[in-house]
């Protein structure tokens, strides 16, 4: 008797349990509105965003304003004439690796500008001054940001 009773117990936890499961969850909470303009400000124009008119932000931030189709063939057209070489109408493996070499040269190039402070050429010294500099402008820029400097060498728990 008494085990017909533990399993009728137990039968109806389990009833009771799935259906409390089976339920919806509540709804997700809503974004709170975004703050009402001044009174007397215009209205804003249509498709202004945050970032201007017709501009949208991606999922990895800021991505420009909304080309129109035909903006877009013609960007693709100046890349495509810039890759061919010949002017054949036609981009072979060796021009587009011609070009992307080029490209990588040109970027390697402005950053290696900026690293050298402009200079031709950089003394061990000039690179560890330059890094201190740079150092002290990143905490300048970011003093006071996300309260405090968290966990690392010079932060609690330092290792």
């Amino acid at each position: 008797m008494k085990s017909i009773l533990i399993w009728a117990a137990a039968a109806s936890v389990l009833v009771a349990a799935s259906a409390a499961s089976a339920q919806t969850p509540p709804p997700a909470p809503q974004r709170p509105a975004p703050p009402a303009a001044r009174p007397g400000d215009p209205p804003p124009p249509p498709g202004a965003g945050r970032f201007g008119p017709g501009a949208e932000r991606g999922r990895h931030g800021f991505r420009g304003p909304r080309l129109t189709p035909e903006e877009r063939a013609k960007r693709r057209a100046d890349l495509f004439a810039r890759m061919d070489a010949n002017k054949n109408g036609q981009v072979t493996f060796e021009e587009y690796r011609a070009f992307i070499e080029a490209e990588r040269l040109e970027r390697q190039k402005r950053q290696f500008e900026r690293f050298s402070g402009g200079q031709s050429a950089v003394t061990l010294d000039q690179l560890n001054a330059r890094a201190l500099e740079r150092e002290q402008e990143m905490r300048k820029r970011f003093e006071g940001r996300r309260g405090g400097r968290g966990p690392g060498p010079d932060g609690p728990g330092g290792f």
